[in-house]
């Protein structure tokens, strides 16, 4: 039911911005908001999200690559967000942008400095060397030689973290 809710809202808005639209660049296009001049909207075929950006972001969609929760173009890093009803487009600050990588399929990211999450950005207290992903039950945590990270806080139960994690090795 939700995915027939998605594909619906995602045709209306597109069916009510078609006349707006600003840019189309191989699987990317993007639309001023009827109502407001002053956000974008983003499409990228295959996702059927609607990713909304202040329109001073000014991305360059001919740039523009798709690393799962971040998006790069040549002149700067962005993060993806999800909120309730749409994804916001956000750019990712203090980031080398020559070295940003994604770690592995999921909500972080890293350069040769920080380590980032697609929420909240920069991670200050993540070890950026032996920052690493822990997956359980197809959820991400981040872990460096210190600590565990569930986005950008620290787990206080590590005792009871690692119990979950050995459980789910010894599957």
């Amino acid at each position: 039911m939700n995915k027939v809710l998605t594909i619906l809202t995602i045709s209306l808005v597109l069916t009510s911005c078609f006349q707006n639209k600003i840019e189309t660049y191989g699987k990317y296009c993007v639309f001023r908001k009827i109502d407001d001049s002053l956000t974008s909207i983003l499409t990228i075929e295959g996702d059927n999200r609607l990713y909304t950006f202040e329109s001073k972001l000014e991305i360059d969609i001919e740039s523009l690559e798709d690393y799962g929760e971040f998006l790069k173009d040549k002149n700067k890093v962005y993060r993806k967000y999800d909120i309730s009803d749409r994804s916001l487009i956000l750019e990712l600050n203090d980031v080398d942008k020559e070295s940003f990588q994604t770690i592995g399929i999921s909500i972080y990211a890293r350069d040769n400095y920080h380590v980032f999450d697609s929420r909240n950005g920069l991670i200050d207290s993540a070890d950026v060397n032996s920052f690493e992903i822990v997956e359980i039950n197809n959820s991400f945590f981040g872990k460096d030689r210190y600590n565990y990270f569930f986005w950008n806080r620290i787990i206080k139960d590590t005792i009871g973290f690692e119990k979950l994690i050995k459980s789910k090795n010894n599957r």
